[in-house]
């Protein structure tokens, strides 16, 4: 989850990079095309199987466009005009949208108090880190912060339904979804856009080649590989952490200080990330005997 969230809180500044001399869509194309190939190649050489039932390729298609093609590409886009720390504070709703959806629609996680404290307090630790600044940019552009959202409620519905793939291995979900998200986004990148005329900055190269490898590749492994494992809500919660590596990353290359809002904020993020996990309750429950029996 630390090394998903890292490379998840580097990405909007790579975005911001390539943006500058590349279109969204041929960015979100590149990106994915690259990774699918890097991912692909090491399914290839592991000799990883690759499930045949069609009603697997169905359910990873489904996957592929809400968590990736179409995600992908509506963040592309909005971040041209909408600032990256305000494009932090709308993905890090995610987790507040996978526990409505776990708690009004799905329930095949836990969804208490516990972890709606969780969700909300550690969403306000993200805002706290970016800080409130960011907040009063909302509105300035309406249909991209809406499209943003869009693509936020993609990402919790993916969350979810990216429990499907249980049994598979996490290379292989994250190799075929980015296939198929490269398939789908490349030719559209070429009826709308003209990627054959662009003159990318090595910067912006550079950035795409990180943005895919990195963000995206390396990511998505990681991601079906936590979602099997500890749940789609433990996954998510990750969308808060990445707000404080941002602020780390900040701090160790770019000297930024260390204000209190940003001590607070983290201390917000920690707060949550423990009680979506469960943690908060588990300390509670293990301290109360103790109490107990120091009366």
């Amino acid at each position: 989850m630390v090394l998903l969230a890292a490379l998840w809180g580097s990405s909007y500044s790579f975005v911001k990079i390539a943006l500058d001399s590349v279109t969204p869509l041929t960015l979100t194309g590149l990106r994915v095309a690259l990774a699918a190939l890097a991912i692909g190649a090491f399914v290839a050489w592991r000799g990883l199987a690759v499930p045949r039932d069609g009603r697997y390729w169905a359910r990873l298609t489904l996957q592929s466009l809400i968590n990736i093609a179409i995600p992908f590409s509506l963040y592309a886009w909005a971040q041209q005009t909408v600032a990256s720390s305000l494009a932090g504070i709308i993905n890090g709703s995610t987790p507040i949208f996978v526990f409505l959806i776990t708690a009004l629609w799905t329930r095949h996680e836990r969804a208490d108090a516990e972890r709606l404290i969780g969700t909300t307090v550690g969403l306000l630790g993200v805002i706290a880190i970016i800080g409130l600044d960011a907040l009063r940019g909302i509105g300035a552009h309406v249909f991209a912060e809406a499209l943003m959202l869009v693509g936020t409620l993609c990402y919790a519905a993916a969350a979810v339904h990216g429990r499907r793939f249980h049994g598979v291995a996490p290379e292989v979900n994250a190799a075929g979804a980015l296939a198929i998200s490269a398939l789908v986004v490349l030719p559209l990148a070429f009826m709308v856009e003209t990627p054959l005329a662009l003159e990318p900055t090595a910067g912006a190269l550079l950035s795409i080649l990180y943005l895919g490898i990195g963000c995206t590749g390396v990511t998505f492994v990681l991601y079906f590989h936590l979602v099997d494992r500890v749940g789609s809500m433990n996954t998510v919660s990750a969308s808060y952490l990445r707000a404080g590596f941002a602020v780390l990353f900040g701090m160790a290359l770019l000297s930024e200080p260390f204000t209190w809002s940003t001590g607070i904020g983290l201390a917000g993020v920690m707060v949550g990330v423990a009680a979506i996990n469960g943690q908060l309750g588990r300390a509670w429950r293990a301290l109360k005997p103790r109490a107990g029996a120091s009366d």
